[in-house]
């Protein structure tokens, strides 16, 4: 029977119910833009995402699972003080890098448009990024600190909150423009995003406030414990990234040497990543939300040397990911056209949405699979394998593409997660195996 008042069941619950409302926002969103902005303008909105992403991954990424990974080996009261202790190294170093970066990329958008992005209209969107990174640094670090409290239900409102924030923004962004004649720009959704942010972290500053947090005091060995277990972290997210952002940008390039102009190539960009994609990840709401919490009660139970629970949970969570994944691909495979055509009335998202479809399990597993890895402290095997997944589809991008076009592309995502499910499949059995021992002595006991 399931344990309703277990932290992760609970929490992955709280989290999945919040990001099913989450995803149906953004799908909301993102059906509204497809539709004010078009195919292009919405491929050109797309651009700014690998950017952000690597932002993200260099700023907080990292640093949020330092937070939640060392909060959880501090559980228990007496080591209140050492999770609040994590928690300001990790805001304190995070701020650092964030507002670094802002200047950064505020002062030079005009070469990241120009040079890196190959699209000069993005210059004012990468100026709106700029400002929000912080905000979002603020709010990564204290959801992390509750994610390893194993409390899901702060993160929970903020992450519902900063969407709800952002699509009524947007909207009223819309409805403004339109009233006194004027275009609804790429740069004006992303404004929803900084509103978003902001609304967030504020909303996450004034939750931990409450508890007389002090933001300024932090011993120096716990800043050197979040700088050391953040730092393989963060190159774990931002080696990766900066290939993915790469790979964003070399799409429509190389989708160009196949044979489409560059407004062409825009435009199944933007259907691709702004319409196919969001759904096939709709499902990976729960695999998401189930491995933001897996990675701290895996790291609890390997400090407490609990090697029963981290094989039970590792084995039922990996097995409703992969169940969760063939459910969807049977799904997207056959209602796919469906779906493109009924909601954004474009028969080409549905194509690519059928053929994208057997992506499924493998995306979803290695979420979790990767959750686990890094619970176990197996930081850099993750990092490896997904430096080699991404390396292939950079691979099969650069020399496949230009002769077969986007099809090629969609294939090597496929095969890209397919040999990453097999790196993380043969490394977690390995690893798991050692605590079967363990957990048949620990079934035995229960049982008699």
């Amino acid at each position: 029977m399931i344990n309703l008042k277990n932290p992760l069941i609970k929490g992955t619950f709280i989290l999945v119910i919040i990001g099913l409302i989450n995803k149906i926002l953004g799908f909301i969103l993102r059906i509204f833009l497809s539709k004010c902005l078009g195919a292009e303008k919405l491929g050109i909105y797309q651009l700014i995402f690998p950017v952000q992403g690597i932002c993200f991954a260099l700023c907080s990424a990292g640093i949020q699972t330092a937070i939640s990974q060392i909060t959880a080996k501090f559980s228990g009261n007496k080591n209140d003080i050492k999770q609040k202790d994590a928690l300001r190294g990790g805001i304190i170093l995070s701020m650092i890098i964030s507002i670094l970066c802002s200047i950064m990329l505020y002062s030079f958008s005009n070469i990241f448009s120009l040079y890196i992005l190959n699209e000069k209209r993005c210059d004012i969107l990468i100026k709106i990024l700029a400002v929000s990174l912080p905000f979002s640094s603020i709010h990564s670090c204290i959801t992390g600190y509750y994610y390893g409290k194993e409390n899901a239900k702060i993160p929970a409102v903020s992450i519902l909150l900063e969407q709800i924030i952002r699509v009524s923004t947007t909207i009223f962004l819309w409805i403004y423009l339109t009233k006194t004649n004027k275009t609804f720009e790429a740069w004006h959704a992303v404004a929803g995003i900084l509103s978003g942010e902001v609304t967030s972290s504020l909303y996450c500053y004034i939750s931990i406030k409450k508890q007389n947090f002090n933001f300024t005091k932090c011993s120096l060995n716990t800043f050197k414990l979040i700088t050391k277990t953040s730092f393989p972290l963060t190159c774990n997210k931002v080696v990766p990234g900066i290939f993915q952002g790469g790979e964003a940008i070399l799409l429509p390039l190389q989708l160009t040497i196949s044979g489409m102009s560059m407004s062409e190539s825009l435009k199944i960009y933007g259907i691709i990543t702004g319409i196919a994609l969001p759904f096939i990840m709709f499902p990976a709401t729960i695999t998401n939300s189930m491995s933001l919490l897996l990675l701290p009660t895996i790291a609890k139970a390997d400090a407490e040397k609990k090697g029963y629970v981290i094989f039970k949970t590792s084995v039922i969570s990996l097995l409703m990911s992969i169940g969760l994944g063939i459910f969807f691909t049977l799904f997207f495979f056959v209602e796919g056209h469906n779906i493109g055509n009924m909601i954004f009335k474009n028969n080409s998202s549905g194509i690519y949405l059928t053929k994208m479809s057997l992506v499924c399990p493998f995306l979803y597993a290695n979420t979790t699979m990767t959750s686990i890895l890094n619970g176990l402290g197996h930081v850099n095997k993750t990092f490896i394998y997904n430096l080699i997944s991404i390396t292939i589809r950079i691979l099969m991008l650069l020399l496949v593409v230009p002769y077969y076009g986007i099809i090629a592309y969609i294939g090597s995502i496929l095969a890209s997660q397919a040999i990453l499910f097999i790196l993380h499949l043969f490394s977690l059995i390995s690893i798991i195996c050692t605590f079967l021992p363990a957990s048949q002595s620990a079934l035995h006991h229960q049982n008699s």
